[in-house]
């Protein structure tokens, strides 16, 4: 994949892509890279910083991967707990319907 990448693209935007990997979402983050991140700021987005905004975007980036990863374990955690109930259902329950437009 990457040699057809390569034939159709140029090395900077070939770059470009692999280093924009590192903001997707998927697998909590499991892509997630400050070196990348770092990287693709200072050699694509130079203009848009002040030279001591990248140490300041560095410290930045390690407090949001420290609360991503927070948030990601309460959310696994509600989802363990959530389950079995999920599971269980009660005679007397009555689906809840969304109130009809109009």
């Amino acid at each position: 994949m990457m040699r057809e990448l390569n034939d159709r693209f140029s090395e900077q935007m070939v770059e470009l892509l692999t280093l924009s990997t590192t903001l997707d979402l998927r697998n909590s983050f499991m892509s997630f890279s400050i070196e990348h991140i770092c990287k693709l700021a200072k050699k694509f987005y130079l203009g848009n910083f002040l030279p001591q905004e990248f140490k300041a975007l560095e410290v930045e980036l390690k407090y949001f991967q420290n609360d991503i990863k927070i948030a990601f374990h309460a959310l696994e955690q509600l989802q363990r707990r959530a389950e079995p109930k999920a599971g269980r259902r009660k005679k007397n329950d009555v689906p809840v319907r969304s109130p009809r437009p109009g």
